[in-house]
């Protein structure tokens, strides 16, 4: 009844011990041998997906210890840095009231009236970096200020009185042109401070020989022709595909006489780490910048010409105040 003897030996190794005493037909028992070699299968396919299951929660579980890991890195990295140009505009102050009271016996009212003028800019230097570093636990918690906006024009004149007193600036020409209309965006003002900062830094630092420094605001009434914008040997674009081109854009451009990006360090200048300037920086400066661009969801365009200098262009979408 069995057939063969391999399948007698299949049947007993299934366990179907009751086939070797009852008298079914070959095909009866073909039928069974496959239905208990189906459910072996079907056992084994069980205790397969569910191993597969324990070690995707595993790969899933170091993969957001590692993320957790560069986050903690870069909040630490970041908050470092913000608090390096913090303390560089105190001591920058400082200086200004040591030269101030250098060779005064007793201050006159003139003179109260610029410490006290000094001591209100270091306080509300010191109350942004506090607002940064909450910020950037902000963002490691994964928790957003949404609907937070701020005035361009306003950050652009916070901008010019903070570059007026930073050891950065001394030797260098600074100009700023804001913008012919007032536009808000999407970016508190600490952020979008912190974003025009560390650009126009770059562009102070990029030599220590005198040079020009603009920042120049402008408004976009039309969407951008995206299509016409490509990389090239001396462009390079940030976050064109996650970019809302929708008008009103708010354009503010940061120029200088520097003497370029080499064509070689160009394709790197959006990595995290990287820096130009070999011994003075760590890159954070540009990280920063990468990361409040893409949460505003605008665009940042470089061009550089080697003994020429460099052009920053950020895009935000923006809204017209009332």
């Amino acid at each position: 009844a069995f057939e063969t003897t391999d399948m007698l030996r299949r049947a007993l190794r299934l366990h179907v011990c009751d086939y070797i005493h009852k008298p079914f037909d070959v095909t009866t028992i073909r039928q069974a041998v496959q239905k208990a070699m189906n459910r072996r299968l079907a056992q084994e396919d069980r205790n397969q997906n569910a191993r597969a299951r324990e070690l995707e929660n595993e790969l899933l579980a170091i993969q957001m210890e590692e993320q957790l890991s560069r986050l903690r890195a870069e909040l630490y990295a970041a908050v470092l840095h913000d608090m390096k140009n913090t303390l560089s505009i105190v001591s920058g102050y400082a200086q200004m009231i040591a030269l101030r009271l250098s060779g005064v016996t007793e201050p006159t009212p003139s003179d109260w009236a610029m410490f006290k003028k000094y001591f209100s800019d270091i306080n509300q230097h010191l109350t942004n970096s506090v607002e940064l570093a909450r910020r950037y636990l902000a963002d490691f918690t994964q928790w957003v200020d949404a609907g937070s906006t701020t005035q361009v024009n306003r950050v652009l004149r916070d901008l010019e009185a903070f570059v007026c007193f930073h050891p950065a600036a001394r030797n260098h020409k600074f100009t700023l042109e804001p913008l012919p209309q007032e536009l808000e965006v999407n970016l508190s003002r600490t952020e979008l401070f912190q974003l025009l900062l560390n650009i126009v830094l770059n562009a102070f630092q990029c030599t220590s020989e005198p040079h020009q420094v603009w920042v120049q605001g402008f408004v976009v009434s039309t969407p951008l022709d995206l299509l016409s914008i490509h990389e090239t040997p001396f462009e390079r674009m940030c976050n064109l595909e996650g970019f809302d081109n929708t008008p009103p854009i708010a354009v503010v451009q940061v120029r200088d006489t520097g003497p370029g990006i080499p064509e070689h360090l160009l394709p790197r200048i959006f990595d995290g780490g990287f820096s130009t300037k070999p011994g003075l920086g760590a890159g954070l400066g540009i990280m920063i910048v990468t990361r409040l661009i893409k949460r505003a969801r605008g665009a940042l365009h470089v061009y550089t010409k080697p003994g020429e200098g460099s052009a920053f262009t950020i895009y935000l979408p923006a809204a017209f105040v009332d």
